[in-house]
């Protein structure tokens, strides 16, 4: 598998969406497209680190709870913009605490597996709003470089930018590699987060069972875009007909990401 060292010290799965090969021959650019998981705990050289990166965007999908809780720390007065476009309704992880709690209690027998593969099947289908937003950016070249963070960098980020490979023409087992590195990028951070929750929960929950929210899984990835092209045919076409994005921001995305080679 591809490995990877950030150049920061506190800002995890940092990596650049691009440097992929596609099917037919082209190559996704690199430098314009990154993505990360939070930027909640960068130190001063991380924030001088950022902006030497010029971004001109930065892209958080987290939820209102999420920002507020883990606010993203930046140079003070940089010019750097943020836009935020949730990806996750504030009362689905509202009701994913409680459903967890219920579990602590003994109240409910959970399949985190089962809820990971849920929450992707939530994102795809019912924030399609949300994604044609986050598509529009990406496809305006006035935004680049740009960041796009979650808290963990591995799932919403990960579906994405999945996405944006996808309708490139990367093809589905270079992007699926490309997803699962969050595993590796991500290892310290979900290991001390594992050791904070089973202190929390005075070891009631065993490490196997907390894996599945802990780690990316190929069948998150796979078996949702399995459910959009039995849907709709082709990345494409979910990305026109699901979630409602006009043909011409598609192409323009498509000519801005990729290098013309020929």
């Amino acid at each position: 598998m591809e490995t990877y060292e950030s150049p920061f010290k506190r800002l995890y799965n940092f990596r650049d969406i691009g440097g992929k090969w596609t099917s037919d021959g082209k190559k996704l650019k690199e430098g314009i497209l990154y993505r990360s998981g939070d930027l909640s705990k960068l130190n001063k050289k991380d924030m001088h680190r950022m902006e030497s990166f010029g971004f001109n965007l930065i892209v958080d999908v987290r939820g209102e709870n999420e920002r507020k809780t883990y606010p993203n720390k930046l140079v003070k007065n940089t010019a750097l913009q943020t836009v935020t476009v949730p990806l996750q309704h504030d009362s689905q992880e509202f009701n994913n605490k409680k459903e967890f709690f219920r579990y602590l209690k003994g109240e409910t027998t959970l399949d985190f597996g089962e809820m990971m593969k849920g929450f992707y099947r939530t994102i795809s289908f019912e924030r399609t709003e949300q994604i044609r937003e986050i598509i529009s950016i990406l496809a305006d070249g006035t935004n680049y470089p740009l960041l796009l963070h979650c808290t963990g960098g591995k799932d919403r980020t990960g579906f994405i930018s999945a996405l944006v490979q996808l309708l490139a023409g990367v093809p589905i087992e270079i992007v699926k590699q490309d997803y699962l590195l969050s595993n590796e990028l991500n290892k310290k951070r979900m290991k001390k987060l594992e050791r904070v929750i089973r202190w929390g929960t005075l070891f009631r929950v065993p490490t196997e069972r907390l894996k599945p929210i802990f780690e990316v899984r190929e069948e998150y990835l796979l078996e949702t875009i399995e459910s959009i092209i039995e849907k709709y045919g082709s990345i494409e076409e979910y990305l026109i007909r699901g979630c409602n994005i006009d043909r011409e921001t598609i192409d323009t995305l498509k000519r801005n990401i990729l290098d013309q080679l020929f």
